[in-house]
């Protein structure tokens, strides 16, 4: 295939079109079968190596399938109706599905059957890329343990009434596996919508993808027969009122609000209320915290256009947490090409009406000036009610943020055993 952005990142020519094009004749005539076609590379363009947007290396196969007579094999992100327009309008010979049966080994199946709205959606988040273990997959708790979690899931030795607090990523999957085990299952939700953190985790362009996931989940717990209740927080003495025998807890986490003298003077907003379109940012942004949130508030700002924006942390680096490298240096690439700012090592002064006062990392005072400053400084879990519930229950578990808040793989990979437990 190709290779993208290495002369721009490392000074150095990579692999063009116009080589592999020549690669793959040679290869031909050496007597190959077929050519796969793939790329790689860390520049800035979309599709990279593991392209985001459906069909993203599609030009790459057509233009080598011109060249060679031998079958092309096609990849990419070949979502079903994108891998069977490239077969009939002859870009390709075959579609390669890579990460897509990381996430639902039974896509195949699915497809013959007709079942496309059932497949589990690759999600493009990397995990499978990430450390310490390969071929993870955020959406499927089985990956790479299907030996322990076997296929098709078996039914409970009994049915039980369970209830799920929470109808965010892990709330959903707890809810859905529970019931495909035989369960009774109720999903309590206080908003009047499900999804969560799934409703603002897909505001980055690189992560629109994450949208796929909020209407699969919801699709499955309608075919699971879950009965779900939206609009309703459930107090314990309502709980307890249904004599449930197995309580999840996936309420997940309360934003956590630094210690900062004269914060109240600032106009100051939550990271989560403004991905969510609940909140505005100003021209003049100030971005306390620089995780994943922090980093991914500045992403979506600066694609904007027209913002000033500076991420402060008291850390010395960035995304310290995220396991999968390829990730972080995407992110942080885009957000330096921009012009978004970094102070890291800061002590925090105060704050008024007209920004941030920090003490950097040579010990000067500095003002950061801002008509906006979000907070992304971490959150705590919610342990309340799963505090006031134990006890009272025969099984109570805690699920997602509701433990520690984290992404959505460890939300759905615990709500999946949790409820495969029962």
């Amino acid at each position: 295939g190709t290779e993208y952005g290495t002369e721009e990142l490392f000074g150095t020519p990579g692999l063009t079109l116009e080589y592999a094009l020549e690669i793959a004749r040679l290869t031909e005539t050496s007597g190959a079968d077929a050519v796969h076609v793939s790329v790689y590379g860390w520049g800035t363009e979309k599709t990279r190596n593991i392209p985001t947007s459906a069909g993203a290396l599609l030009r790459i196969a057509e233009a080598i399938k011109k060249a060679v007579s031998v079958p092309v094999i096609a990849v990419g992100r070949l979502l079903p109706e994108v891998g069977e327009a490239a077969l009939r309008e002859g870009k390709a010979d075959f579609a390669a599905i890579g990460r897509g049966l990381l996430a639902d080994p039974y896509l195949p199946q699915r497809l013959l059957a007709g079942d496309v709205e059932d497949i589990a959606p690759c999600i493009t988040c990397y995990q499978c890329m990430g450390e310490p273990r390969m071929n993870i997959c955020s959406v499927n708790a089985r990956s790479g343990e299907e030996g322990k979690y076997l296929y098709p899931m078996s039914k409970a030795p009994r049915s039980k009434k369970v209830i799920v607090i929470g109808g965010g990523p892990g709330g959903m999957e707890s809810a859905r596996v529970a019931a495909l085990r035989g369960h009774k299952v109720t999903l309590y939700e206080k908003e009047k919508e499900l999804g969560g953190k799934l409703l603002v985790a897909d505001k980055p362009s690189s992560k629109e993808n994450v949208g796929l996931l909020n209407p699969y989940l919801k699709r499955q717990l309608e075919k699971a027969m879950v009965k779900v209740e939206l609009g309703h927080e459930a107090a314990v003495d309502g709980v307890l009122a249904q004599h449930a025998e197995a309580v999840i807890v996936a309420i997940g986490a309360k934003p956590t609000r630094p210690d900062i003298r004269g914060l109240e003077k600032a106009h100051v907003v939550d990271a989560l209320e403004l991905l969510a379109g609940k909140a505005e940012a100003g021209n003049k942004v100030v971005i306390i915290g620089g995780e994943m949130v922090g980093c991914e508030v500045a992403d979506v700002l600066s694609e904007l256009g027209g913002k000033e924006i500076t991420i402060v942390r008291r850390g010395t680096e960035l995304m310290t947490e995220t396991r999968v490298p390829r990730l972080r240096y995407i992110l942080l690439h885009n957000l330096e090409s921009r012009g978004v700012k970094f102070e890291l090592g800061v002590t925090y002064k105060g704050a008024n009406e007209n920004g941030l006062v920090i003490i950097d990392r040579e010990g000067n005072e500095k003002l950061l000036e801002a008509d906006t400053i979000v907070l992304a400084a971490g959150a705590q879990p919610d342990t309340r009610l799963l505090d006031e519930l134990k006890g009272k229950i025969p099984e109570v578990f805690s699920v997602g943020d509701a433990i520690e808040p984290r992404q959505i793989l460890h939300a759905i990979h615990e709500g999946f055993k949790v409820a495969y437990s029962l």
